[in-house]
């Protein structure tokens, strides 16, 4: 679930974001873990923007779930660049608190940070964080998040998900994504 984050002012985040909590009624007891996945990608986007450049890219992310249901993740970003060899490109981390209703559902708020620090287009600053909410249950998830400076474009958006899965066979999972980014009026 790190993955991957984070108002329609910042009073409607945090209703937002206390509405998701009072939603909890009833939590099962959850484990600790921790996780390790690596990924080669052929071009790293975020939301459909290239932050690679259109070229290959190597992704290592580490995570934390807690007993309490907070948890932590950290990703790092290689990819080559207009220097030669392969550089860090940045990092994405993710801080949260997700937990498990009796229905199965779970439910999860959080704050996720991306920076970014080669980048060839000085049109965007990768350096912004957001807020998010969401709830996911075995197939499907969605979340919404919310940026004050998404890109350091000096406007706030809003962006929705929807995440599923299916499983064809027992070791084939095949994921689908879909989202809608959009400004805010201030």
């Amino acid at each position: 679930m790190g993955g991957s984050p984070r108002p329609v002012g910042a009073d409607a985040a945090r209703r937002f974001a206390l509405a998701c909590l009072f939603l909890l009624p009833a939590v099962a007891p959850a484990a600790a873990q921790v996780g390790a996945s690596a990924a080669i990608d052929s071009d790293y986007r975020v939301r459909g923007l290239s932050f690679s450049d259109g070229k290959p890219a190597a992704s290592l992310t580490l995570t934390y779930d807690g007993r309490s249901g907070a948890y932590v993740g950290i990703t790092g970003i290689l990819g080559d660049t207009s220097q030669p060899g392969v550089r860090p490109l940045g990092y994405q981390a993710d801080l949260g608190y997700a937990v498990r209703a009796r229905s199965g559902l779970v439910w999860d708020v959080g704050v996720t940070h991306a920076g970014f620090s080669e980048y060839l287009s000085a049109r965007y600053r990768l350096d912004y964080t957001e807020l998010y909410a969401g709830v996911a249950g075995r197939n499907l998830g969605a979340r919404l998040y919310y940026s004050p400076d998404y890109l350091g474009l000096h406007v706030a958006t809003l962006y929705a998900e929807v995440d599923g899965v299916v499983r064809p066979r027992p070791h084939l999972r095949l994921f689908a994504h879909a989202g809608l980014l959009t400004p805010i009026d201030p």
